[in-house]
């Protein structure tokens, strides 16, 4: 089987550190490269440093919301086009809608399966960098 990556690097934000080890894991079997973040600070601070592909983001995590991460990213000239997929147990139509707002790409609730996420992944980069050199 093909990998689907080439070494794009994957940033994954949740405080759910089990949930980002297994998402990573599997990730780097696909040929990613991941980064970590525990809370919404950090992943803010380690997006602006590690200028990754694509964000995985949650919505509740503590120090700051991936609202509010999202928010911040968006209105960022350096991170304003790093696509984010919102990764979340909050599945209202206002936490929906909220996330498309504040510019993110794609909403995928929890619990998920990963070949959601990998299947999104995927789009995002025959999308966005099929044709780049980034």
């Amino acid at each position: 089987m093909t990998k689907i990556g080439k070494g794009e690097k994957i940033l994954i934000v949740d405080d759910e550190e089990n949930l980002v080890d297994l998402i990573s894991n599997i990730l780097k079997h696909e040929g990613f490269v991941t980064v970590s973040a525990y809370n919404g600070k950090d992943g803010l601070e380690k997006a602006k440093q590690e200028k990754p592909h694509i964000i995985i983001l949650d919505i509740m995590m503590p120090q700051m919301d991936g609202f509010e991460v999202l928010k911040n990213l968006k209105e960022d000239d350096e991170t304003k086009d790093i696509p984010v997929i919102m990764l979340t147990a909050k599945t209202e139509d206002s936490a929906v809608i909220e996330s498309w707002r504040k510019g993110a790409e794609f909403y995928i609730p929890k619990p998920f399966e990963i070949e959601e996420i990998l299947h999104v992944i995927e789009l995002i980069i025959k999308n966005k960098y099929a044709n780049t050199n980034q």
